[in-house]
């Protein structure tokens, strides 16, 4: 962040959060900077138990992006989005257009502000990281977009909100890139100028309407094209500027679960490697146990205090 300029409220360059004007603050925390810049690790852990009975969703999204300035830009449109509920609530965010996600998502901020009818959702998310990580959010039906050019809206069929949406305003395809290309200068009126929105939607191929490709222009195949859908103009493609850049990858799957699947994902709690089923709490204890456990002149000891557990072992167990 320093290196690169970058502010940590709104991650653009140019200036320092002190002189920053757009007001967003922490999803997790409510500190004065950026939700993905969130330190998981300093933040005090929350229970696992989860009362939430709302069927879990597992979610699938394929997004790469980088955190420093490239050459490359993608279908990253501005858009205005706004609910059925409140239509009067509507306010211009950037959309990245992934036809490699099956699900659409919307920042948690931006979601509130539109103040849309939401149900309780549990995703069961994937990554190249970490797998079956169960995530609660808030499930949106037919959100509204338009395209800044567009008379009458597209709709999202279903939407789940997001701390933050993964993305690199560098990646925003402006006139300027255009410019750089022969056989793109076509475009140059036709892209949108660069705003001062955020990154707040991302649009998956659950909503076609999206990304079906009005027309195209193309040059070699190495070099970027451009392409116009329902919701105006892109550039795909350039060339990096560099290779040492921090790449971020998301992959995860979408399935409803039904009732005896659910019932399945509560059981994985348990461990089924070698004896009886074992809940973690009893792994714990026994964990404990062990290193609770001296030898000395041939006589076992086990010097084992309550205090050293959680209370949620302590409670309801004999010991």
């Amino acid at each position: 962040m320093k290196s690169e300029q970058l502010c940590s409220r709104c991650l653009r360059k140019g200036h320092s959060i002190d002189k920053c004007y757009v007001k967003v603050k922490c999803a997790h925390c409510k500190a004065d900077h950026a939700t993905c810049l969130h330190n998981s690790k300093k933040a005090s852990t929350e229970s696992t138990e989860s009362k939430d009975k709302a069927p879990a969703t597992e979610t699938t999204v394929h997004h790469l992006s980088s955190e420093k300035v490239s050459g490359l830009t993608t279908m990253i449109l501005p858009v205005y989005v706004s609910s059925l509920e409140n239509p009067d609530n509507e306010t211009l965010v950037y959309a990245l257009v992934d036809n490699m996600s099956d699900t659409s998502f919307i920042c948690t901020d931006t979601a509130d502000y539109l103040k849309a009818a939401s149900t309780p959702a549990k995703l069961r998310m994937s990554t190249m990281t970490t797998r079956n990580k169960m995530v609660r959010c808030k499930k949106y039906l037919q959100l509204r977009v338009w395209g800044m050019n567009l008379d009458n809206p597209i709709f999202i069929p279903l939407t789940y909100s997001m701390a933050c949406i993964p993305g690199n305003r560098a990646h925003i395809p402006t006139p300027e890139t255009a410019r750089r290309w022969k056989h793109l200068k076509k475009l140059v009126n036709k892209v949108s100028p660069l705003q001062s929105c955020e990154i707040s939607l991302l649009i998956g191929f659950n909503c076609p309407a999206a990304s079906n490709p009005l027309s195209t222009m193309k040059g070699s195949l190495t070099k970027p094209y451009g392409i116009e859908t329902i919701l105006g103009w892109s550039i795909v493609g350039g060339i990096s500027n560099g290779t040492n850049q921090l790449m971020v990858c998301n992959r995860n799957i979408t399935e409803e679960l039904q009732s005896e699947e659910i019932l399945q994902c509560l059981q994985e709690d348990f461990s089924y490697e070698e004896g009886p089923p074992m809940s973690q709490n009893d792994l714990l204890f026994m964990k404990r146990m062990k290193e609770s456990v001296t030898r000395s002149m041939g006589i076992t000891q086990c010097l084992f205090h309550s205090s050293r557990l959680p209370s949620s072992l302590t409670t309801g167990h004999m010991l």
